[in-house]
């Protein structure tokens, strides 16, 4: 993977102009992260996807096309900082969202980022393995826009960690659990995902 990188990176440490960026916001956390790195990278709107549990959410995320926004399972009311709950969610509806992010970015890309926070309940619930599914199913005859150049695209997840206090336990917790899964999946012998753990 990390040879795939290089040639989207230049002398200076800085993303090649001619690079196209896909950005995956998962939740409200991770939706403001991708619109950010949009904004400064001048990504194509087209290829900017926001999902969440939240549907009031998905509505104020006004920077990302109306048909990007996708609503995970759920009475749209959103996971509340409930990871566990976000996590039911992406599993009951797992494959007809990755078909739907498939669908929007028609292989017009050459790297992926997967954003999200690790305090949030959709973003830190699900955002770790959003980053692992999208980098399996890159191989995955069945979503040929992902599997863009045989398989070579690198889909790369961005985790970000809010400033937490000892009066806000929930979120504490939750960042620890986004870590300790993102630690879980890049332990495996198999995996080759790179994450990117950025302090806010």
């Amino acid at each position: 993977m990390a040879e795939q990188n290089r040639k989207f990176i230049n002398e200076d440490g800085h993303m090649e102009q001619s690079t196209s960026i896909a950005l995956i916001g998962i939740g409200q956390g991770g939706t403001k992260i991708a619109g950010a790195i949009a904004h400064r990278s001048k990504v194509d709107p087209k290829r900017i996807i926001s999902v969440n549990m939240s549907v009031k959410d998905l509505a104020k995320a006004n920077w990302v096309p109306e048909q990007n926004r996708i609503p995970l399972d759920f009475n749209g009311d959103g996971a509340g900082k409930d990871q566990e709950k976000s996590l039911v969610a992406l599993q009951k509806s797992l494959v007809p969202t990755i078909r739907k992010i498939d669908t929007i970015l028609d292989g017009d890309f050459d790297v992926m980022f997967v954003c999200f926070s690790a305090d949030g309940g959709t973003g830190g619930g699900t955002g770790p393995m959003f980053t692992y599914l999208l980098n399996r199913e890159e191989g995955d005859e069945n979503f040929p826009a992902i599997k863009k150049r045989n398989g070579t695209t690198p889909v790369i997840g961005i985790c970000a960690i809010p400033e937490l206090s000892d009066d806000n336990e929930s979120s504490m917790v939750n960042a620890q659990n986004c870590l300790n899964n993102i630690r879980g999946l890049i332990s495996k012998p198999e995996s080759q995902i790179p994450f990117m753990i950025i302090d806010n």
